[in-house]
């Protein structure tokens, strides 16, 4: 390389490095920054005033250093950009796009004549991902989850909704193998994330009418106060002309395959998962009301009934959801936009429904696992998500004040479900948690919610040899979940092997409710030193505050009338969350950019930790079930002696409860080897500690005495060569019904991730690919069981209730899925048809093997006979599903008419009609080996999709 081709690298390596290090800290709530250089035509740097404008009325001048570069920070949005050139009288204006959360580079050039010729160099903004649903052309799923499930490199969810058949449910999702409870959810920065349970969304936002759906994680959360990822949508903006777009998305059976395995291979499987009809129809419309004012209008709805493969045929799953989404902006001067915001959906499931709070009923011990997916029969579910924001912003980016925004927001998020038949009682499996009759639990949950966040970024300066770019930040948020959970008949049965086992009484109806108060305050700097290194420094305090107001609970079958006083800031937490990051240009290193992060964050408050503190809150007594006249039907006189007591009613909170936090590490390496190709890879190592557990401090350890028995290996048969013994605990009958769990820190209770995240993205004539591999693992004691609410470091559970919950605990978490490899692509055949694929890898579920333990004084019990996943240099320590592969492809063409453009689309998802399985059984019995699926991949489908736009 020559030596001024070599200098002209390294500059733009260190244009570059503005834009990676600083991604996370110049863009905020709802804004994105732009990085330029202003150059003439002989590539000199040209010291003046860039103006920047909008349709909307917006105005600004920033001046270029002496170097030629500039630094704006705006609300995202299409932009005009014109230089001020005293050479001429006119110059020409070029238009910019300001893509939220993220910097993008832009090398400006101006000839004598006064025309600027833009060129735009893609920005990396490590630690974000970006998709935009309206402008990127791939066959996926119409949830968020889906999408960000197919491709963004490091995400995990719950279902693998891959080809759309869970649209209808709301995802527990992750990246990097992380508790699932770490994931923030945002709409145009503003929290929308579950108080009761982190880690879930209370918002199901219609992607049709998104611009831009945006995760953070690692390197760019110097200002997130997301306790692991950040998932944050962005919504359409109108534009100046008047527009409108009408779509419709259709399939049916009979553009649907098979691929149901041979009867011998079926295991609980019954019937193809595929769509019997399926139909999307949307509309928008947007543009201008004035010179000062815009509106953008959206609606959709989503109707389908498809088949539920572990149910017999025509107990199908129908489903609707409706949307609704508008935006207005008002520009109020040349500086300063408000904005009115409304976004609200409603899901309405017409059988198979999940209720709210179901981790609440399987967090007891010697609670049956609700494994099964696809929810319980015979319970509906309706849930409403509305939100309303109003914003101003400030926007002066030549003067000190710079960037200054406000945003308010109220929200309300409705969670029904409630049983479609009057069915009295409901028997439980212990083994597997299959049901028979009524559903076991039912939630009328309710959310509100209000939200100010304020965030100033002044203009950028120098001092002590150094150039600052702060962003200063305030926030105060306020939650008050409610429950309200039933029970049929106000009892559960359990079952063991078909055998009656417990009779478990609820103090249903159980109203229960608490208030979450939480006030941030962020600082962030950063610093470029020199020509080759920059710094990120911020720290993020957080003030949290938990209490339970004055509320009461009707009487039940079992338990009488309560009515409870207020209880203010039951928990306190006061913490700083330091964050550090740099990058450094490698001198000489042909653009080579290092870099590394490290913050501590610290968990958010749940409500579910006051639960255990509220006597209102969901518990009961078990009782042995003596079925005197073996009918199987549980009838008065039945009821044998009290076994247990659990939740709120019998537990508590501990006085010095301190917050659990996690430390991360992330370092990081990326490189342009050559034109129109980037790479990526990095390191991260997690450490989550001072977690909280349930500890039954009601019954001492010296009440269980260990047994060991005959574990009869994965066959269930004793007397083969996978025998082992297996250490179980029996209780003293005269501790039965003493539990009391208290909410605490155990000691060294904690949890490692580590892993690797590369990726590679290659741009060459008409074909672009994404390619990215994931390699991660988790280690840390669980809940016993397998489920998503269970197998999972963030959630209180039963672990610490007693010894048996101990039993091969430690082990990879539910959503450590090993490996993930995932493929984008497009390209543009002749005939003007573009053609875009997805492939998708994943290693499988993890899972340990059920064993049902018999002969207990305390009555059968479900055991983990093995860990969780396998370990490494222990292959055979735990189990995992079969890994999934799924392919999915578009085929598009768009036809210019009189009026307006019509778009034609077919996709077809998993194109090799794969039957992998998503989930196996975990049950010890002669099948256990040939591992038989709960659930395998949909069949292969067509959907064509017709969209017109004028």
């Amino acid at each position: 390389m020559s030596l001024t081709a070599h200098s002209n690298a390294l500059r733009l390596a260190l244009l570059m490095l503005s834009v990676f290090s600083s991604a996370s800290s110049f863009a905020q709530i709802a804004t994105g920054s732009i990085t330029g250089k202003l150059r003439d035509a002989e590539r000199q740097p040209v010291k003046t005033s860039v103006m920047i404008s909008s349709g909307l009325g917006f105005r600004a001048e920033v001046d270029t250093d002496t170097q030629g570069r500039f630094l704006l920070t705006l609300p995202y949005g299409r932009y005009d950009l014109a230089v001020q050139d005293r050479r001429v009288s006119t110059s020409s204006a070029v238009s910019i796009q300001i893509e939220p959360l993220q910097n993008q580079e832009i090398s400006l050039v101006t000839d004598t004549s006064g025309k600027i010729r833009i060129e735009t160099v893609p920005s990396e903004n490590a630690g974000v991902w970006a998709g935009s649903p309206k402008q990127e052309p791939y066959a996926e799923a119409f949830t968020f989850s889906g999408m960000t499930l197919s491709r963004e490199p490091a995400t995990a969810a719950q279902p693998l909704n891959l080809a759309g058949l869970g649209d209808n449910r709301l995802a527990w999702q992750s990246q990097r193998g992380f508790s699932w409870t770490g994931t923030q959810f945002k709409l145009m920065g503003m929290d929308a994330t579950d108080s009761f349970q982190p880690g879930l969304p209370v918002i199901l936002p219609d992607v049709s009418s998104l611009d831009e759906i945006v995760t953070r994680s690692g390197f760019a959360q110097t200002t997130s106060t997301a306790y692991a990822s950040e998932l944050g949508f962005f919504p359409s903006q109108p534009i100046a002309s008047w527009h409108g777009d009408l779509s419709t998305s259709d399939t049916g059976g009979a553009l649907a395959w098979k691929n149901l395995p041979p009867p011998i291979n079926r295991g609980a499987l019954q019937q193809t998962e595929q769509y019997r009809w399926f139909t999307r129809d949307a509309v928008e419309a947007g543009g201008a009301l004035a010179k000062w004012a815009d509106l953008f209008l959206a609606g959709a709805v989503e109707w389908g009934s498809q088949t539920v493969p572990i149910a017999s045929p025509a107990n199908n799953l129908d489903s609707r959801i409706l949307f609704a989404d508008s935006r207005l902006r008002i520009q109020a001067g040349a500086r300063d936009q408000f904005d009115l915001l409304y976004s609200g959906s409603r899901l309405d499931l017409f059988n198979w429904a999940t209720p709210a709070g179901l981790e609440v009923l399987a967090g007891q011990r010697m609670t049956p696992s609700f494994v099964l997916p696809y929810g319980f029969q015979n319970e509906g579910e309706a849930d409403r998500f509305n939100f309303l924001q109003v914003g101003w912003s400030h926007i002066a980016p030549d003067g000190i004040l710079g960037a200054l925004q406000l945003r308010y927001q109220y929200s309300v998020a409705h969670l029904d479900t409630s049983p479609l038949k009057t069915l009295s009682q409901s028997r439980i499996e212990l083994l597997g948690g299959s049901i028979t009759g009524a559903a076991p639990l039912a939630n009328r949950a309710v959310e509100t919610g209000q939200q100010l966040k304020a965030f100033w970024q002044p203009t950028a300066f120098h001092a002590l040899r150094l150039r600052h770019q702060l962003v200063i930040g305030a926030g105060l948020e306020s939650s008050s979940p409610t429950n309200r959970f039933t029970t049929p008949s106000d009892m559960n049965l359990v079952t063991a092997n078909g055998a009656p086992a417990f009779a478990v009484e609820f103090n249903t109806p159980a109203d229960s409710r608490s208030i979450i108060r939480t006030s941030t305050l962020t600082f962030a700097d950063h610093l470029v030193l020199g020509d080759t290194l920059s710094l990120d420094l911020g720290a993020i305090a957080d003030f949290a505050r938990g209490s339970l107001p004055e509320q009461s609970s009707p009487a039940g079958a079992f338990f009488p009338a309560r009515a409870l006083p207020s209880q203010p800031d039951l928990i306190l937490w006061n913490n700083i969350s330091p964050r550090a990051g740099f990058a450094w240009v490698v001198p000489h290193g042909r653009g080579l950019i290092l870099r590394a992060t490290y913050f501590r964050v610290y968990v958010p408050l749940a409500d579910r930790y006051l639960d255990l503190g509220n006597f209102n809150s969901l518990g009961g007594r078990k009782y042995q079930w003596i079925d005197r006249n073996s009918d199987g039907l549980f009838e008065p006189g039945e009821l044998g002696a009290l076994v247990l007591r659990f939740g709120g009613p019998y537990s508590s909170i501990s006085p010095s409860l301190a917050r659990p936090f996690a430390d991360e590490f992330d370092v990081g390496a990326e490189i342009k080897p050559a034109r129109g190709m980037d790479l990526r890879i990095s390191l991260f190592r997690r450490d989550d500690r001072r977690r909280v557990a349930a500890v039954n401090t009601g019954i001492p350890s010296s009440a269980f005495s260990p047994v060991s028995i005959l574990d009869p290996g994965p066959d269930g048969i004793p007397g083969t060569f996978d025998d082992e013994q297996l250490t179980v605990y029996k209780q003293n009958p005269a501790t039965f019904g003493l539990d009391h769990y208290l909410l605490t820190n155990p000691p060294n209770l904690r949890t490692l991730d580590k892993g690797l995240q590369a990726e590679i993205r290659e741009e060459w004539r008409s074909l672009l690919l994404n390619a990215s591999f994931v390699a991660e693992q988790s280690y840390g004691p669980t809940n016993p069981g397998d489920a998503i609410f269970e197998n999972d470091p963030g959630v209180v559970g039963a672990l610490y209730m007693d010894p048996n919950t101990l039993v091969n605990a430690s082990g990879r978490g539910v959503m450590d899925r090993g490996y993930l490899g995932k493929l984008q692509g497009t390209y543009r055949l002749p005939w003007g048809i573009e053609l875009a694929g997805i492939v998708d890898y994943l290693d499988g579920l993890v899972f340990a093997r059920q064993l049902l333990v018999t002969g207990l004084d305390q009555g059968p019990i479900v055991m983990d006979a093995t860990s969780r996943g396998t370990q490494l240099f222990n292959p055979l320590s735990g189990n995992r599903a079969e890994g999934v592969v799924n392919g999915n492809l578009r085929f598009e063409r768009k036809f210019r008419l009189p009026v307006g453009t019509l778009e034609a689309v077919l996709d077809i998802l998993n194109v090799a009609n794969s039957g992998y399985k998503i989930q196996e059984s975990e049950i010890t019995g002669p099948s256990f080996n040939l591992r038989r699926p709960v659930e395998i991949q949909p069949a292969r489908f067509a959907r064509i999709q017709l969209h017109y736009a004028f």
